[in-house]
């Protein structure tokens, strides 16, 4: 059986749910809110305070240190790459969601969400 762990942010798994990924079995992180802003757009509001000037630089950084935390743990990601609230002036729906369904199918799944 396959572990899936939904995660809101790049890091939010590693930070919330570390114990379902450090395990023997496979588990793969859906990091939902993970796409980067295009170059040369505002800088988010979040990236901002965090001491960023450029979001896809930070969004990278991110995806980077997200991938290294992943491995540790022997776990994957699958990236949605939807862009965060900070980056857009539209809502997500389920219609977007639903979009990206074919890339996170596996047979069996054990799902475990991690919150903010």
């Amino acid at each position: 059986m396959a572990d899936v762990v939904l995660s809101p942010h790049l890091d939010d798994a590693v930070l919330s749910c570390w114990r379902a990924l450090d395990r023997p079995e496979l588990a793969t992180v859906v990091n939902v809110f993970s796409g980067a802003p295009p170059s040369g757009a505002p800088v988010g509001w979040w990236d901002r305070i965090t001491g960023a000037s450029d979001s896809a630089a930070r969004m990278r950084e991110r995806g980077a240190e997200d991938a290294e935390a992943l491995t540790l743990a022997g776990a994957r990601a699958r990236d949605l790459r939807l862009l965060d609230h900070q980056y857009r002036s539209t809502s997500i729906g389920a219609a977007d969601l639903a979009a990206e369904d074919g890339r996170v199918l596996v047979e069996r799944v054990v799902l475990v969400a991690a919150l903010r």
